[in-house]
C-alpha cells in the first residue's frame, strides 16, 4: 500500500537507455494503492481478509530506503483508513510490522 512512491528513476535509471525529464519521471511513480483503492479492490475480490506490509517502517530499513514514517505521516493515515474500512465491514485485517506469525 505504498500510495507515495519514489519517481521512476529512483529505481529504474540505470535500465533506462534514453534520458527521462524530471517531468515524465515524477508522473510515473512507483506507487500502489491508497484506501480508497485498496478497498475497491476489496470489494471487487470479494476478500474477506487483507494484510498490509510495513513498507519499509522497519528500523533497520531506514537507511535503505530513506524515508522515515510517523502517525501524520500520509502512508500511515491512508493505512489506518483502511484498516478502519476493513473493520466496519467485519473484514479480517492486518497492519505487518515487525513480526507476524500465522501457525496452522
Amino acid at each position: 500500500m505504498e500510495c507515495d512512491g519514489a519517481p521512476l528513476t529512483w529505481l529504474y535509471q540505470a535500465l533506462l537507455t534514453k534520458p527521462v525529464t524530471k517531468k515524465m519521471s515524477n508522473s510515473r511513480k512507483l506507487s500502489g494503492s491508497n484506501a480508497e483503492q485498496a478497498a475497491a479492490i476489496m470489494t471487487e475480490l470479494g476478500a474477506t481478509e487483507a494484510y498490509v506490509y510495513a513498507m519499509g517502517e522497519e528500523p533497520w530499513l531506514g537507511h535503505v530506503m530513506a524515508t522515515t514514517y510517523n502517525e501524520d505521516t500520509y502512508q500511515i493515515k491512508q493505512i489506518d483508513e483502511f484498516m478502519t474500512w476493513c473493520k466496519d465491514r467485519g473484514i479480517k485485517a492486518g497492519h505487518l510490522y515487525g513480526q507476524q506469525e500465522w501457525r496452522w
